[in-house]
């Protein structure tokens, strides 16, 4: 999103506009739930146990999890390979 952003200001304005429209509409979001809470407190001890950092990354495979997701799609694969039961696709 933050592409579009900047590219709002070219001379493409309204089929920029567009673009992200459709790439909302076709967005699922996935809400907080007790079972996401559940998995992201195991995580969470299990982490601080070993002394790695824990940040909101544990809390999106978390939500992930709890939705039957296995998969995410990131950039910094490292940011999810704390959590086996998450399979990191890298772009």
């Amino acid at each position: 999103m933050e592409n579009y952003t900047k590219e709002l200001t070219d001379h493409n304005v309204e089929k920029k506009l567009k673009e992200v429209e459709e790439l909302i509409q076709i967005q699922i979001v996935l809400d907080m739930n007790v079972t996401a809470s559940r998995i992201y407190g195991f995580y969470y001890h299990l982490l601080k146990r070993r002394g790695e950092l824990i940040d909101e990354r544990v809390l999106i495979a978390s939500i992930a999890i709890s939705f039957g997701e296995t998969k995410i799609v990131t950039r910094n694969a490292e940011h999810f390979r704390r959590i086996p039961e998450i399979e990191v696709i890298s772009y």
